[in-house]
């Protein structure tokens, strides 16, 4: 794990475990689906390549996935030992929800969990709370670790429109330097937020598509 962030996370975590606890909650449940998962990513450091992600907080950590192939990165990235994958992580869940004990239970992700997600933890009989408001202002709170990370990233950012600009000349192909600049963050060892796009060109009604090999003019 990247020096700082065992810390970062450390006081992440007490501080949802201090809004679940103030919500009368004794269980923290949060949701992620696939590229929704920032408030998994959030307290794990971790967002899986494909399916769904469960992080259960409360005396002890335990995560689920949909698929088990990345758990041992997992592990690594979020210092969490009690990783599950499922195809479908539905009912480990609702087991280790049922076996907390827990009454009042405080669930983030509310607005992309599936409804048959929700009634399955709803048919346990508990209170369910949503602290998707709480947890959304606590994350905009940046820390000085954060605020670091976001210089880094902005100054990576400036590099890849850097490149660009000087790549940009008649007969430059749209996916040759759109796949230029996606190499930028990957050989720093971070990773793009969404696909680079180049696009050239004012043809296209609504300009916004993925390259093509396209030769600008």
């Amino acid at each position: 794990m990247t020096p700082g962030w065992q810390e970062e996370l450390d006081r992440r975590r007490e501080r949802v475990r201090s809004l679940v606890s103030g919500a009368g909650c004794e269980l923290g449940v949060v949701y992620g689906s696939d590229r929704w998962g920032q408030s998994f990513r959030y307290l794990t450091n971790f967002e899986p390549v494909l399916g769904d992600m469960w992080l259960l907080l409360g005396d002890r950590m335990r995560c689920f996935l949909t698929f088990q192939w990345q758990i041992i990165e997992a592990q690594g990235l979020s210092g969490i030992d009690e990783w599950h994958g499922q195809f479908d992580p539905v009912p480990l869940v609702v087991e280790a929800v049922r076996e907390s004990g827990a009454k009042r239970v405080a669930v983030v992700g509310t607005r992309r969990m599936p409804v048959p997600a929700w009634r399955a933890l709803d048919s346990l009989g508990l209170e369910l709370v949503d602290l998707d408001g709480p947890f959304g202002e606590l994350r905009r709170r940046k820390s000085p670790f954060e605020i670091e990370l976001l210089r880094d990233a902005a100054r990576l950012t400036d590099r890849m429109l850097d490149a660009a600009r000087e790549a940009l000349e008649p007969g430059a192909i749209e996916t040759e330097i759109a796949a230029a600049l996606a190499t930028i963050p990957l050989a720093a060892g971070g990773d793009c937020s969404f696909e680079p796009t180049v696009i050239s060109g004012v043809d296209d009604p609504i300009p916004i598509r993925r390259s093509i090999r396209r030769a600008i003019e």
